[in-house]
């Protein structure tokens, strides 16, 4: 940690002392979405590589864990990452 104070210019929000606005509501807000069948579906190709790598069929250098990860979790953030022309589902806000 000395060694990065050296060249990082540490600020904290005490220090700052800029202004926060207040949480609508007081608090955070969780937001939940049920999977839409392409998601569901999507997760059990994922589930499927995952498998395959795991049983060693698969060349590391052509699937890998860390790009099954990777693609859950920007499936996870928005299915427009995985899939371009997809909409939000309505009810999503």
């Amino acid at each position: 940690m000395q060694m990065y104070k050296e060249f990082a210019d540490i600020q904290t929000s005490d220090m700052l002392d800029l202004p926060v606005p207040e949480i609508k509501g007081g608090k955070p807000e969780i937001v939940t979405a049920k999977p839409d069948e392409k998601k569901k579906a999507h997760m059990k190709t994922l589930a499927a590589r995952a498998q395959a790598i795991y049983n060693g069929n698969v060349d590391p250098s052509a699937d890998n864990m860390l790009k099954i990860t990777h693609e859950a979790r920007l499936l996870g953030l928005d299915s427009r990452c995985i899939f371009p022309g997809a909409f939000p589902p309505p009810t999503a806000r």
